[in-house]
Formats: structure tokens, C-alpha cells, sequence
């Protein structure tokens, strides 16, 4: 009953809100406030009876949408835009949206059920009951990770009231999807054919006719679906690859606020580049904004679609039976995977190293080899093979992609169909520039691959995230942006720091201890040699470093008590983030990748040097 009265609380200020009589509308000549204005009318003089049209007004790399009503003597108008003269007699237009009520209602919900979650979970843990299990415990770590992104997210909606990221490569898949949904093959197009295939439903539903008819409702189905579903999928992983519930949630966790309070600097004239944290960085930040909507997956890009496809094959490769047909599947998940981002075909070696342990003792025998990996290869051409068909009937070959219309007028190894080029990684920019606007993350990820001893962990982590990203090292494009194309690296860079040994050996409060330093370290204090004076605390100045230094008591304490791996987390990580030279993270991210193939050179040569293999 009390939500039902509140709705109507909300509806009846909705409807008096609107209500206004006597102001002055421009009449603009299309739906989209930078067009022309031609005239001016009442608000009270829009016909009821007209239905109005979503109109967007794009200033990269955003665009704000309105509701816009054609009226009879041409021309378009909106409630939400208004004309208001100040004491100086000036008039302009201003905004005048309607407050947000079923977002703010929205935001109620989430931040109570979230609420009753952490309660309920808190009392059952506080109370005699006896424990709860591992399977309804991960529920209730997966419940309350997947409602704090939700939390953040609406409430980011919120703040920036119809506001969403304008379409770059977004055209370009639309371009796909309708020509497709026509049955025109013919192109040429300029990108793969993934993104497209998943907004072909959308177009069958709305009709749109251009990608602003889909812009909203796929951003909605990105970051309420997709960008949860790889929340879910990475918990799950995790949890497979031997993390408890909680050290598994704490990871997944980071990476569901990541977006909200982790941003970067990028400032190319002066060749600096700078990740930083902060709880309130987005308000009035239209920068910060942008970040928040391409890292939480609020758009209709690649990324998030991409990232949730690639953690679906990680996660199906750890959980199939070890069967001959999971392979063939595990073949067409991943051919979709790298139809929507070509890039992801780095990850091959990753997914093979899952297989490889999977199927260990059949690998033992040369023609189970060949047979599954000639079935991986048949349930990837299947899929994939589609995109090889479509560059042949438009280019001339099935290995030319449409990247080649990207950039013509750029010299020759400067394009982005150029994919890594030895001329870009020796130039070190964006070298530079990923490894300081990802210096945090990389930081965390580094010291646990350094510390970690599980081989099998460590080496899949590595094979997960650090071709990925000695790939964009070279990429001639990579300055579009400092950390979408790097998403899938995220989760296995935070879940090798969570993987490290020792933090079963703390007690509670000495993880605690920790665990605060770190974060105090990560959002207060920048690396040496950098200024960051939007931080809070600065004044304090090198009195900052006592946060990072006070990790060395901690690490001589667990030295003491015969701690190692522990002793030396709280030295790697302070040095690590505080030295945060590009060329050292970059070098360190190489040679663990080095030991990751070692390491999987060795368990191959143990299984195929034995006697037992066979031919068979």
C-alpha cells in the first residue's frame, strides 16, 4: 500500500511539474536543439494529440536526448527545453527536464534490497545457525556484487537525466545489423559482424532507421544484463579456480564500482597519463561521466557484449564435462566471442590452456590431441566462418577485414588494419599511455603474478590478460581509449591478486589492516614525481607516504612470524604503485608472461616426454 501511495505522490508531481503556464518554447527545425531555431511558442499551445519523438543533440562525446513535438505549422518543440531571461535581460535556453522519479524510485529499491541482502546475510553469519553452505552463501555474494553496480549505475542515470555516449563505432554496426535485416550483403563494412547480430532483435522490435532508434534501449540491455552477467560469470571463474566465496567476491566487487571511481588523466601535449581514484568524481565532470558510461557498459559498443561473451567461453571451458562435444561448443561460443571483438582471438592460448588441463589424460594419445583441436577449430570456423565469407564477397579474401576503410588517408602501418605494428610499440606512447592511466590495476595484477604460487592460477592469469595488452601496446589506435579495449584483463588482474596464498594465512584483522592501507594508498596517494591536486589531503604533502609505508611494519611482522609470500606483498605493492614507470609495469608484464609459457612448456614436456604416450 505504501508503494502504491508513493507512486502516486510521484505521478501527481510529475503531471503539476509539467503543468506551466505562459513559458515560451523555441521552435527548432528538427528535433535536435543545435538545429536552427525558427520560431517560438507556448507551452500550453502543444497539441495534446500529437505523439513526440526522441530527439538528440550531439556534442562528443555525448548526446543528450529530449521528447520533441511536431507542430502543425512545422518545426519541433520541447517541454524540456525552455526559454528564461535573466536580470540582465538576456534570454537563453535552458534545460528543463523532469526529475527522474521512476530512476530515483529505482534507486530506493536497489540500495533496500542491497540492504536486506547484506542484513541477511550478516545475521545468519552472527547467529547459531549452522553455517551456510558454499552454494547459498555465493548467492548471496553474487545478489549483493550484482546490486551495488546497479546501485552505483542508477544512480549515475540519475545525476545525468537523459544523457547518454554519442555513437562512434556504433554506426557502423548499425550499418551491419539493417543491412543484414534487408538481406544486403554487398557492404562494404567496416566492422565485424558481432555487435551487429545482437542489435538485430532491437531493430526488429522498434523498426528503428537509424542507431539512435536503438541507442537507449541497448544501453539499457548492456549494462542491466550484459555488464551484470560478466559480473556473474567472473565470480564463477573465480570460484572454480580454487578462491573461496569470499575471496572470490572481493575481486568481482572491485570490479563492479571499478567504473565509478576509478578514472584517468590523459593529457597527450604534455605526455602525461595518470590513473587516479575518487568517491565523487563524477558530479558536474562530463569527462568522468563518458568514463563511467563506457566502463559500466551503459552504451551500445563492442566492449561489454564482448567482455561478457569471452568470460562466458573462460567459464564454459572450466565447467564442461571433459567430453569431445563440449569442445565443438566451446568452439562456437568462442568464434562468437571473436565476432564481436577480433582481438579476443588472444585469448586463444588462455582457452587452450584450460583444455590442455581438462583433457590431461586423454592428451596423452597424438590423435585425441588432433581430434579436439580439430574440433575446436570446426565449432569456431562454423561461427566465425561467417565473417571470413562476408570479407571475401566484399573485399576479395577472407582474411581482409573492414578495417582497412578505417583511416585511408593514414600512412601504411599507421592504420588500425595494421593491428600491431613494431613501428607504434617502438614509438612507447601508448606504452605510456596505458600503463598510466592502468597503473593502479596493473600494480595489484603485477604483485600478485610476482607472488602467487599456484602455477596453474598464475599461468592462466597471465595467459588471460597480459597478450591482450602487450597487443594494444602496438595498436595504432590505441589512444581512442585508455581502458575499454583492456576490459577482459581486468578480471583476471584482480583475481590474481586475490589469488595470492597468503591471504588465508592472515588473521582478520591483519587482512583488514591490509586491505585499508591499500585502499588509503590507492585513493590518497599519487606516485612519485606526480601531482594529482584533486585528490583530498594533499596539503599533507610527503606526509601522504605514511599510508604506503605502513605496510612495511606489517610486512616485518609477518616476516617475523615465518610469513614470507605476506612480508613481501606489503613491499612489492608500495614499490610497485609508487615507482609506476610505464617501461618497468610494461617490462614486468613481459617476463611474466615468459614465465607463464615456461610453465606451461614444462607441464607439456612432463606429459609428452612420458613413455606412456601413445600414437593412438
Amino acid at each position: 500500500m505504501r508503494i502504491i501511495l508513493w507512486l502516486t505522490l510521484f505521478l501527481a508531481a510529475f503531471c503539476a511539474a509539467g503543468a506551466v503556464s505562459g513559458e515560451r518554447l523555441p521552435v527548432f527545425e528538427k528535433p535536435d536543439r543545435s538545429s536552427d531555431i525558427i520560431g517560438s511558442i507556448e507551452a500550453a499551445r502543444i497539441p495534446a494529440s500529437v505523439q513526440p519523438v526522441t530527439g538528440y543533440t550531439v556534442r562528443h562525446p555525448l548526446a543528450a536526448y529530449h521528447a520533441y513535438y511536431p507542430l502543425p505549422g512545422g518545426g519541433y518543440a520541447s517541454p524540456e527545453l525552455v526559454y528564461r531571461t535573466d536580470e540582465e535581460g538576456v534570454r537563453s535556453i535552458v534545460r528543463k527536464a523532469h526529475p527522474p522519479y521512476i530512476r530515483i524510485a529505482l534507486v530506493a529499491v536497489t540500495g533496500i534490497a542491497l540492504a536486506l541482502v547484506l542484513l541477511g546475510y550478516v545475521k545468519r553469519q552472527s547467529s547459531k545457525a549452522p553455517p551456510l553452505d558454499s552454494k547459498t552463501e555465493a548467492c548471496f555474494f553474487i545478489a549483493a556484487i550484482v546490486l551495488i553496480r546497479l546501485l552505483f549505475l542508477l544512480n549515475l542515470l540519475t545525476e545525468w537525466n537523459n544523457v547518454v555516449a554519442a555513437a562512434a563505432d556504433e554506426t557502423g554496426y548499425f550499418e551491419t545489423a539493417f543491412d543484414m535485416l534487408h538481406g544486403r550483403f554487398a557492404g562494404p563494412w567496416r566492422f565485424t559482424v558481432g555487435t551487429g547480430l545482437l542489435y538485430l532483435p532491437f531493430l526488429l522490435t522498434t523498426g528503428a532507421e537509424s542507431f539512435y532508434d536503438i541507442a537507449i534501449p541497448f544501453s539499457y540491455f548492456s549494462a542491466f544484463v550484459l555488464a551484470p552477467g560478466a559480473l556473474v560469470l567472473g565470480f564463477a571463474i573465480l570460484r572454480r579456480l580454487g578462491l573461496s566465496n569470499l575471496r572470490a567476491a572481493l575481486p568481482i566487487a572491485c570490479w563492479a564500482v571499478w567504473p565509478f571511481v576509478h578514472f584517468h588523466i590523459e593529457n597527450w601535449d604534455a605526455n602525461f597519463f595518470q590513473s587516479y581514484f575518487m568517491i565523487r568524481a563524477i558530479s558536474g565532470q562530463w569527462w568522468n561521466f563518458y568514463s563511467a558510461l563506457i566502463n559500466s557498459g551503459f552504451n551500445a559498443m563492442s566492449d561489454t557484449p564482448g567482455v561478457c561473451a569471452i568470460l562466458g567461453c573462460i567459464a564454459f571451458a572450466l565447467y564442461m564435462p571433459a567430453r569431445k562435444r563440449s569442445v565443438l561448443l566451446l568452439g562456437l561460443l568462442y568464434g562468437f566471442a571473436c565476432l564481436l571483438r577480433i582481438n579476443y582471438i588472444l585469448l586463444a592460448p588462455a582457452l587452450a590452456y584450460i583444455a590442455f588441463h581438462r583433457f590431461e589424460p586423454e592428451l596423452k594419445r597424438w590423435k585425441t590431441l588432433l581430434t579436439l583441436t580439430a574440433l575446436a577449430a570446426a565449432g569456431f570456423l562454423a561461427v566465425f566462418g561467417f565473417q571470413l565469407w562476408i570479407n571475401f564477397h566484399q573485399f576479395g579474401s577472407p582474411l581482409t577485414f573492414g578495417y582497412i576503410l578505417h583511416y585511408p588517408e593514414v600512412a601504411d602501418g599507421l592504420r588500425p588494419a595494421n593491428g600491431f605494428t613494431l613501428r607504434t610499440f617502438l614509438a612507447g606512447t601508448h606504452t605510456r599511455f596505458l600503463a598510466g592511466a592502468n597503473h593502479a590495476l596493473w600494480a595489484l595484477g603485477i604483485t600478485g603474478l610476482v607472488l602467487l604460487r599456484n602455477a596453474k592460477q598464475r599461468t592462466l592469469f597471465a595467459l588471460w590478460a597480459i597478450p591482450l595488452i602487450w597487443f594494444f601496446f602496438g595498436y595504432s589506435h590505441t589512444f581512442c581509449d585508455a581502458r575499454r579495449f583492456l576490459f577482459a584483463s581486468l578480471p583476471a588482474l584482480l583475481g590474481a591478486f586475490a589469488a595470492i596464498e597468503c591471504w588465508s594465512t592472515f588473521s582478520r584483522r591483519e587482512a583488514a589492516a591490509v586491505c585499508v592501507l591499500i585502499l588509503l594508498t590507492l585513493f590518497l596517494v599519487p606516485p612519485f614525481g606526480v601531482k594529482l591536486p584533486m585528490l583530498p589531503l594533499q596539503d599533507l604533502g610527503a606526509f601522504l607516504c605514511l599510508f604506503p609505508a605502513g605496510l612495511l611494519p606489517l610486512g616485518l611482522h609477518f616476516l617475523r612470524t615465518g610469513r614470507k609470500q605476506g612480508a613481501l606483498l606489503c613491499i612489492l605493492f608500495p614499490l610497485l604503485y609508487l615507482a609506476g614507470h610505464a617501461y618497468l609495469l610494461a617490462g614486468l608484464l613481459a617476463l611474466l608472461l615468459l614465465r607463464a609459457l615456461c610453465d606451461w612448456g614444462r607441464e607439456a614436456y612432463r606429459i609428452y616426454a612420458s613413455p606412456e604416450v601413445s600414437s593412438e
